[in-house]
C-alpha cells in the first residue's frame, strides 16, 4: 500500500521540482480537442506549455508568476480563419486590440487580395499601394517578414488572394488567361506556397476575382496541391445561386486535388433562407463521397463589404469604374442591370433591400452627414432612387464605400453553428477603439465572445467544448498548423482565460467600438497581451506558415566576392574553440551544429589570426564560440527567440553577418591556465550586461572586455552594439549570405 501511495504522489512531486515562467491554477481546462473539461493547472516555460496536471498538482512548483483561474475557463487561443488585419500589422497598430480582447491569438488573412505576389500588373491597379506590395519570387515571404518586423500581438499568416493572383497574370482584363499568363500565375502560386501560404483564397463576387473561370481556378489549385494547400472561397453566389456556387467550389477542390473551405457560409436574402439546409446537405454528401469540404462563419446576420458590390462586375473591368460612373450612357446600362434579379452576379443591395444597406463612412463634404444612414434614407433625402444614389456616392468618394448588408437568418446561423465541420472567422481587421471614429462591423470586436456568450451560455446551441474546438483546433488542423490550437504539453502557449458566466460581446451596429466582456487574460507564445481585460501593449506574435513552407535565405542581387571559408584552427592551432551551438549549452538549450568547427572568410580569418598573435604578448589568446553560421541556423535562432529579445539575434529576412562568414563570437582565455577570463556577462546572455558599454561588473571584467575590443578593432573588426563578444569584419558587405552546413565544407 505504501508503494502505491508513493507512486500516486510521484507526478505531483516531480512537478514541484520544476521551475516555470507561469502557472495557471484551478481553472476549468477546455483543451480544444473536444474532450470534456476538467479542473487543472497549466504551466508555461518560455513560449511553450510545459505541464498540464489535475488542479493543485502544481501548487508547490517554482514559478515566476501565478494566476488563479478559479471560476474561469482556460482554453487555447482562438484562431481567426478570415482576418483582414494585414494593413494594421504592416503599417498600422499591430496591437490589434479588438481582436485580442475577444480571445484571438492567431489571424489568417488573404480573402481575395494579398500584398504578394506583385508585379507591374498588380501595381497598375492601385499605385497608392505600391509601398505595401512585395515583388519578386520571394515577395510573399518578404511581406510576412515585413509584418513580423513591425510586430503584432497575434500570430499571423495568409492564403494567396486569388484576385491578386489573377491581376498578377492578367491585370484587370476580362477573359481567359493565355497559356503564358496562366503559367505565370501557377509559378507565383508555387513560390508563395514555398514561402508559407496556406493555399488560395478567392472572393468571387469582386473584380478581378470574378473574372476567373472555374477551369482557371482548378489549374491554380493544381499548382498548390503538392504543397498541402487549401482552396478557401467567398463563393460566386451566396444567394440565388448558392447551391450552384457550392457545386463549383466542390468541383474546384475535387479536380484541383485540394480540400475546400467556404468563407462565411450564409443564404443571403430572405427568399434564399430555405436553402441553408440544402447547402448543409450538399456539403455532408460531398464529405460522404470523400471530398474534404468544410466552412466557416461569423455570428451576425449582417455582412460587410463595399457599396461597389451592388454594381455589375463588368463596370470595374480594366480599372475604369469611375470613368464608367461618370459616363451617362454606361451608367444607364449599369442601372438597367442593377434593377434586375435574373443576372448572374450578386447584387447585395437587392438582396438586402435598400432599407437593409447601412453606409458606414462617407468622407466627401456633400455626403459626410449621411455616414451611418441606410441607403433608403440617403436616397429619400437626395430625391433619387437607390441605384442612382449608390452610384453617386461611389463616384463622389472615389472608393468602394464601406457598407453593411443585413441579409441572413438567425435560425440559419444556429443551424450552421451545429455542423461538425464549421469554423469561425471575423471577416474583419483589428481596430483600436480609442482612436476609431467611423462605424465598423461589430464582428471586429465581438465575433468570438458572441459565440461563447449568446450561442453557448444563453441559447445552448452547442456545448462549450465543441465551440472551443471549432474556434481553435479545428482551424489548426485544417491549416496544418503544428503545435497550435490545443492546450497540450509541448504546444505553443497561446492561452485564453475567460469567465464563462459573463463573457459576451458589447459591440453593436450603431456603437461598434466596444471591447468584449469576460476575456480576462490572453497569452500569445507565453507572453501576456491581455491582463485583467486590458491590453499590455506586448507584441509577441509570430509568422505561421503552411505545410509547403521551404525555409531559404533572402535573394540578393549585385556583385560579390567568391566565398572562401577558412577553418580557423587550421590557420592557428592556438585559437581555442568552445562551439556552444554544437552542444545544448546555449541560449536555446538545443544542438544546432553537427560538428564543432569555426570558419571565416579568408581575409577575416587572417585578421583574426593577427589579433590572436598580438594578444600572446599579454599572456592571452582567443577562444571562439562561433564564426560562419548557416542561414538555416539563423532562422532557427529567430524562431525560438521571444520578440522582446530579438535584438540579440539576426533577422533571417535580411540575413546575418555570420551567414556571410564575416562575424565572429569570441572571448579571451589565459594562456597559462587555458581558462576563459572573466567578462561582465556570459556568452549568449540576453541582458544589458551583454552590452559592450555596460558600466556594471568588476574592474577586471571591464578591463578584459576592453582588451578584447581593442585587439579586434585594430584588425578591422567592429563590436556589435548589444553583444561584447560579437565582432563584424569590415568587408562583410562583399560576401553573399551562405547556407552551407559545416559538414559540407572541406
Amino acid at each position: 500500500m505504501k508503494i502505491l501511495i508513493v507512486l500516486l504522489m510521484l507526478p505531483a512531486w516531480l512537478a514541484a521540482q520544476q521551475s516555470y515562467d507561469l502557472v495557471i491554477e484551478n481553472g476549468r481546462v477546455v483543451d480544444g480537442s473536444g474532450n470534456a473539461w476538467f479542473y487543472g493547472d497549466v504551466a508555461v516555460k518560455g513560449d511553450r506549455i510545459a505541464r498540464i496536471t489535475p488542479a493543485g498538482h502544481l501548487k508547490s512548483a517554482q514559478a515566476k508568476q501565478r494566476i488563479d483561474a478559479r471560476g474561469h475557463v482556460v482554453s487555447p487561443g482562438f484562431i481567426d480563419i478570415q482576418s483582414h488585419s494585414r494593413f494594421a500589422i504592416l503599417a498600422g497598430d499591430g496591437r490589434v486590440i479588438s481582436k485580442v480582447t475577444q480571445g484571438i491569438t492567431t489571424e489568417i488573412m488573404g480573402e481575395g487580395t494579398t500584398n504578394a505576389p506583385a508585379n507591374d500588373k498588380t501595381l497598375a491597379i492601385d499605385r497608392t499601394l505600391a509601398e505595401f506590395s512585395f515583388q519578386g519570387p520571394r515577395g510573399f515571404d518578404r511581406w510576412l517578414r515585413a509584418m513580423d518586423k513591425r510586430g503584432s500581438s497575434t500570430n499571423f499568416g495568409s492564403f494567396i488572394g486569388s484576385g491578386t493572383l489573377r491581376a498578377y497574370g492578367k491585370g484587370m482584363a476580362t477573359g481567359e488567361p493565355s497559356t503564358a499568363e496562366l503559367e505565370s500565375m501557377k509559378e507565383a502560386v508555387r513560390n508563395a506556397m514555398e514561402d508559407g501560404a496556406f493555399g488560395i483564397a478567392s472572393a468571387l463576387i469582386y473584380p478581378p476575382n470574378n473574372y476567373s473561370s472555374t477551369q482557371e481556378l482548378i489549374e491554380t489549385a493544381k499548382a498548390m496541391a503538392p504543397y498541402g494547400g487549401v482552396y478557401i472561397t467567398h463563393m460566386r453566389s451566396e444567394a440565388d445561386r448558392l447551391l450552384e456556387a457550392i457545386d463549383e467550389a466542390l468541383e474546384i477542390g475535387k479536380k484541383g486535388g485540394v480540400p475546400v473551405e467556404i468563407y462565411h457560409l450564409k443564404a443571403a436574402g430572405k427568399r434564399n433562407w430555405p436553402k441553408i439546409p440544402l447547402a448543409i446537405a450538399k456539403i455532408n454528401e460531398a464529405r460522404r463521397q470523400g471530398i474534404d469540404a468544410g466552412a466557416d462563419m461569423y455570428a451576425y446576420v449582417a455582412g460587410g463589404t463595399g457599396l461597389t458590390a451592388c454594381l455589375p462586375p463588368w463596370s470595374q473591368a480594366d480599372g475604369k469604374l469611375f470613368d464608367n460612373l461618370a459616363n451617362a450612357e454606361v451608367r444607364k446600362k449599369m442601372k438597367a442591370e442593377m434593377s434586375r434579379q435574373d443576372v448572374e452576379w450578386e447584387n447585395l443591395c437587392d438582396l438586402s433591400t435598400p432599407e437593409g444597406v447601412l453606409i458606414l463612412a462617407l468622407n466627401s463634404a456633400e455626403n459626410r452627414g449621411f455616414s451611418g444612414k441606410r441607403l433608403s434614407e440617403i436616397a429619400t433625402a437626395k430625391g433619387k432612387d437607390w441605384m442612382e444614389t449608390a452610384m453617386d456616392l461611389i463616384l463622389a468618394e472615389r472608393r468602394r464605400v464601406e457598407t453593411m448588408y443585413f441579409m441572413a437568418s438567425e435560425d440559419n446561423l444556429k443551424l450552421q453553428i451545429q455542423q461538425p465541420w464549421m469554423k469561425f472567422g471575423t471577416d474583419a481587421g483589428g481596430i483600436d477603439p480609442a482612436v476609431a471614429r467611423d462605424l465598423s462591423h461589430p464582428r471586429s470586436y465581438g465575433n468570438f465572445t458572441r459565440l461563447l456568450g449568446k450561442y453557448v451560455r444563453e441559447e445552448k446551441v452547442v456545448p462549450l467544448e465543441d465551440m472551443i474546438r471549432k474556434m481553435s483546433a479545428a482551424v489548426a488542423k485544417r491549416l496544418s498548423l503544428q503545435d497550435r490550437g490545443e492546450l497540450r504539453e509541448g504546444a505553443y502557449a497561446d492561452i485564453v482565460i475567460f469567465n464563462p458566466d459573463t463573457v459576451i460581446d458589447n459591440a453593436t451596429y450603431d456603437k461598434p467600438h466596444q471591447i468584449s466582456t469576460g476575456i480576462r487574460d490572453v497569452f500569445v507564445n507565453g507572453v501576456a497581451v491581455v491582463r485583467d481585460g486590458k491590453h499590455t501593449d506586448a507584441k509577441p506574435g509570430r509568422i505561421v506558415r503552411g505545410p509547403g513552407y521551404v525555409p531559404r535565405p533572402p535573394v540578393e542581387e549585385g556583385d560579390f566576392r567568391p566565398t572562401e571559408l577558412v577553418e580557423l584552427t587550421k590557420l592557428d592551432s592556438t585559437i581555442k574553440l568552445d562551439i556552444r551551438y554544437a552542444t545544448a549549452n546555449n541560449f536555446a538549450g538545443e544542438v544546432f551544429y553537427k560538428q564543432a568547427r569555426a570558419f571565416l572568410q579568408k581575409p577575416a580569418a587572417e585578421a583574426l589570426v593577427r589579433a590572436n598573435q598580438k594578444l600572446k604578448k599579454q599572456g592571452l589568446g582567443l577562444m571562439v564560440f562561433d564564426g560562419y553560421r548557416p542561414w538555416a541556423v539563423t532562422k532557427m535562432f529567430w524562431d525560438v527567440t521571444p520578440q522582446e529579445k530579438r535584438i540579440f539575434v539576426a533577422d533571417p529576412s535580411s540575413g546575418s553577418k555570420h551567414n556571410r562568414g564575416c562575424a565572429v563570437d569570441l572571448t579571451l582565455y589565459d594562456l597559462k591556465s587555458g581558462l576563459p577570463v572573466e567578462m561582465p556577462s556570459g556568452y549568449d546572455e540576453m541582458s544589458e550586461r551583454a552590452f559592450p558599454d555596460y558600466k556594471g561588473g568588476t574592474d577586471l571584467q571591464r578591463k578584459n572586455r576592453e582588451i578584447l575590443r581593442k585587439a579586434m578593432e585594430a584588425e578591422g573588426f567592429t563590436v556589435y552594439e548589444h553583444e561584447w563578444w560579437h565582432f563584424d569584419y569590415k568587408d562583410w558587405k562583399s560576401y553573399r549570405i551562405g547556407d552551407v552546413p559545416f559538414e559540407a565544407i572541406q
